[in-house]
């Protein structure tokens, strides 16, 4: 019995190990969330329009600082909505992307999508963290437009909406 656990180590320690260390660690980031909110910061001038945005948590997991990074992002959401929540629509997309100048090794840094807006703030069955905003694509680029790191929430919207 020790001598099979003893195999299986070693067998693991041959194929697992050399696979995991294949990433590039020099060049790793890591989306840590995104998440929708409601930005009650923005004046919105309009008591029918709520302001909404994704907060977008990005680590620096690499060994080195990494500068002149972009984030490009891809909101899924429903236009519209009956009264209540069900989509009147097929889902759309909504693309952006932020600049960030310098993220230092290790560092974690937060940043929001562009503004989206949603008119329908009387309706107390619509909830557009549910019902309106159903995830989010995020990819992270250096400047010769390497992808460093990505997040896709859910995950499922990977394979049923391909983003090439």
């Amino acid at each position: 019995m020790k001598t099979s656990s003893a195999l299986l180590f070693i067998a693991v320690c041959v194929v697992v190990l050399p696979a995991l260390s294949m990433a590039d660690p020099a060049t790793s980031i890591r989306v840590v969330s995104a998440d929708s909110f409601k930005d009650n910061s923005s004046p919105n001038g309009d008591d029918e329009t709520e302001i909404w945005a994704y907060r977008i948590t990005l680590q620096n997991s690499s060994g080195r600082d990494l500068p002149d990074l972009e984030v490009r992002y891809r909101v899924f959401y429903f236009e519209q909505l009956d009264a209540n929540g069900r989509p009147l629509d097929a889902m759309s997309n909504l693309d952006g992307k932020v600049e960030i100048p310098l993220l230092k090794k290790l560092e974690k840094k937060t940043v929001n999508s562009k503004e989206m807006p949603f008119g329908n703030p009387g309706n107390k069955m619509v909830r557009p963290e549910r019902d309106v905003w159903k995830g989010i694509w995020i990819r992270v680029f250096d400047k010769e437009g390497k992808e460093l790191g990505s997040l896709v929430k859910p995950a499922s919207f990977a394979k049923t909406h391909p983003w090439k």
